[in-house]
Protein backbone atom coordinates (compact mmCIF):
# COMPACT_ATOMS: atom_id res chain seq x y z
CA UNK A 1 0.00 0.00 0.00
CA UNK A 2 1.46 3.05 -0.98
CA UNK A 3 2.09 6.33 1.19
CA UNK A 4 -1.21 7.85 -1.08
CA UNK A 5 -3.10 4.96 -0.55
CA UNK A 6 -2.68 4.77 3.53
CA UNK A 7 -4.08 8.50 3.73
CA UNK A 8 -6.58 7.83 1.67
CA UNK A 9 -7.92 5.32 4.10
CA UNK A 10 -6.88 6.95 6.74
CA UNK A 11 -4.23 4.91 8.02
CA UNK A 12 -0.88 6.08 8.61
CA UNK A 13 0.12 2.53 9.96
CA UNK A 14 2.80 0.58 7.16
CA UNK A 15 3.26 -2.81 7.70
CA UNK A 16 6.32 -4.82 6.73
CA UNK A 17 6.32 -8.14 6.29
CA UNK A 18 9.14 -10.62 8.16
CA UNK A 19 11.04 -13.44 5.96
CA UNK A 20 9.56 -16.75 6.84
CA UNK A 21 12.40 -18.56 8.37
CA UNK A 22 12.88 -22.28 9.73
CA UNK A 23 11.12 -23.27 13.21
CA UNK A 24 11.29 -26.32 15.10
CA UNK A 25 8.12 -28.10 16.19
CA UNK A 26 8.31 -30.95 18.30
CA UNK A 27 10.71 -32.59 16.01
CA UNK A 28 10.44 -31.29 12.46
CA UNK A 29 11.82 -28.43 11.07
CA UNK A 30 8.87 -26.18 9.61
CA UNK A 31 8.71 -23.15 7.56
CA UNK A 32 7.25 -20.41 9.92
CA UNK A 33 5.05 -19.22 7.13
CA UNK A 34 3.52 -22.54 6.56
CA UNK A 35 4.30 -21.72 2.45
CA UNK A 36 6.83 -22.71 0.26
CA UNK A 37 10.30 -20.26 0.63
CA UNK A 38 13.38 -21.55 -1.24
CA UNK A 39 15.93 -20.47 1.51
CA UNK A 40 14.17 -22.21 3.66
CA UNK A 41 13.87 -25.52 2.07
CA UNK A 42 17.40 -24.93 0.76
CA UNK A 43 18.55 -24.17 4.45
CA UNK A 44 17.09 -27.36 5.67
CA UNK A 45 18.17 -29.37 2.54
CA UNK A 46 21.90 -28.27 3.27
CA UNK A 47 21.33 -28.43 7.25
CA UNK A 48 20.92 -32.47 6.66
CA UNK A 49 22.74 -32.73 3.89
CA UNK A 50 23.89 -36.65 4.19
CA UNK A 51 20.45 -37.59 3.88
CA UNK A 52 17.67 -38.62 1.03
CA UNK A 53 14.43 -36.32 1.67
CA UNK A 54 11.12 -37.60 0.29
CA UNK A 55 8.79 -35.33 -1.61
CA UNK A 56 6.34 -35.79 1.44
CA UNK A 57 9.25 -34.83 3.52
CA UNK A 58 9.49 -31.63 1.95
CA UNK A 59 5.62 -30.79 1.52
CA UNK A 60 5.23 -31.30 5.34
CA UNK A 61 8.40 -29.08 6.14
CA UNK A 62 6.35 -25.73 3.68
CA UNK A 63 3.31 -26.48 4.14
CA UNK A 64 2.99 -28.25 7.14
CA UNK A 65 1.00 -31.52 6.18
CA UNK A 66 1.48 -33.79 2.91
CA UNK A 67 -1.18 -33.79 0.62
CA UNK A 68 -1.50 -34.59 -2.68
CA UNK A 69 -1.79 -31.47 -3.96
CA UNK A 70 0.80 -29.82 -1.81
CA UNK A 71 3.67 -32.83 -3.47
CA UNK A 72 2.47 -31.80 -6.89
CA UNK A 73 3.16 -28.35 -5.86
CA UNK A 74 6.42 -29.35 -4.54
CA UNK A 75 7.28 -31.17 -7.24
CA UNK A 76 6.95 -28.24 -9.50
CA UNK A 77 9.02 -25.92 -7.34
CA UNK A 78 12.13 -28.19 -7.51
CA UNK A 79 13.38 -26.21 -10.33
CA UNK A 80 13.54 -22.73 -8.48
CA UNK A 81 15.21 -25.00 -5.26
CA UNK A 82 17.94 -26.04 -7.74
CA UNK A 83 18.70 -22.63 -8.83
CA UNK A 84 18.82 -21.48 -5.47
CA UNK A 85 21.26 -24.53 -4.60
CA UNK A 86 23.16 -23.59 -7.07
CA UNK A 87 23.77 -19.99 -6.12
CA UNK A 88 25.11 -21.55 -2.73
CA UNK A 89 27.41 -23.51 -5.22
CA UNK A 90 25.05 -27.10 -3.32
CA UNK A 91 23.70 -29.04 -6.09
CA UNK A 92 20.59 -31.11 -5.75
CA UNK A 93 20.17 -34.60 -6.81
CA UNK A 94 16.70 -36.11 -7.70
CA UNK A 95 15.47 -39.55 -7.88
CA UNK A 96 12.48 -40.12 -10.43
CA UNK A 97 10.25 -43.45 -9.82
CA UNK A 98 7.63 -44.81 -10.55
CA UNK A 99 4.89 -45.43 -13.81
CA UNK A 100 4.69 -41.60 -14.09
CA UNK A 101 8.57 -40.83 -13.39
CA UNK A 102 7.63 -38.44 -10.45
CA UNK A 103 10.23 -36.67 -8.52
CA UNK A 104 10.58 -38.93 -5.21
CA UNK A 105 13.68 -37.72 -3.28
CA UNK A 106 15.63 -35.09 -3.01
CA UNK A 107 19.03 -34.92 -1.69
CA UNK A 108 22.26 -32.09 -1.67
CA UNK A 109 25.33 -33.90 -4.01
CA UNK A 110 27.80 -34.69 -1.33
CA UNK A 111 31.02 -35.32 -4.17
CA UNK A 112 33.05 -37.36 -1.90
CA UNK A 113 30.48 -40.50 -2.71
CA UNK A 114 30.93 -42.00 -5.93
CA UNK A 115 26.94 -42.49 -5.64
CA UNK A 116 26.48 -38.95 -5.49
CA UNK A 117 28.35 -38.05 -8.02
CA UNK A 118 26.66 -40.42 -11.05
CA UNK A 119 23.25 -38.78 -9.37
CA UNK A 120 24.77 -35.44 -9.88
CA UNK A 121 25.77 -36.09 -13.52
CA UNK A 122 22.79 -37.77 -14.18
CA UNK A 123 20.79 -34.83 -12.89
CA UNK A 124 22.68 -32.71 -15.51
CA UNK A 125 21.71 -35.18 -18.40
CA UNK A 126 17.85 -35.01 -16.97
CA UNK A 127 18.27 -31.17 -17.21
CA UNK A 128 19.67 -31.43 -20.32
CA UNK A 129 16.93 -33.79 -21.86
CA UNK A 130 13.87 -32.03 -20.08
CA UNK A 131 14.96 -28.49 -21.23
CA UNK A 132 14.77 -27.82 -17.71
CA UNK A 133 17.32 -24.27 -17.85
CA UNK A 134 18.84 -22.52 -20.32
CA UNK A 135 21.95 -23.44 -22.57
CA UNK A 136 23.75 -20.67 -19.91
CA UNK A 137 22.25 -21.83 -16.92
CA UNK A 138 23.05 -24.95 -17.83
CA UNK A 139 26.69 -24.44 -18.59
CA UNK A 140 27.11 -23.07 -14.80
CA UNK A 141 25.22 -25.92 -13.58
CA UNK A 142 27.92 -28.31 -15.45
CA UNK A 143 30.68 -25.92 -14.17
CA UNK A 144 29.37 -26.44 -10.77
CA UNK A 145 29.69 -30.28 -10.92
CA UNK A 146 33.16 -30.45 -12.49
CA UNK A 147 34.26 -27.76 -9.91
CA UNK A 148 32.54 -29.90 -7.55
CA UNK A 149 34.16 -33.58 -8.52
CA UNK A 150 37.46 -31.96 -9.11
CA UNK A 151 37.72 -30.68 -5.76
CA UNK A 152 36.45 -34.11 -4.50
Amino acid sequence: MSEEQARINGSTKVVERTKPTLVTVGKRRIVSSFRWNNDCIADLLIEKHNRWHTIADLTRAAYGQTTIKGKQRVRQKLSGLAHTLAAREAVLVVTYEGPHNRAAQVKVADFDTEQDRLNALDRLKTMKKRRDVSDTTYAKFVALVEQKIAAA
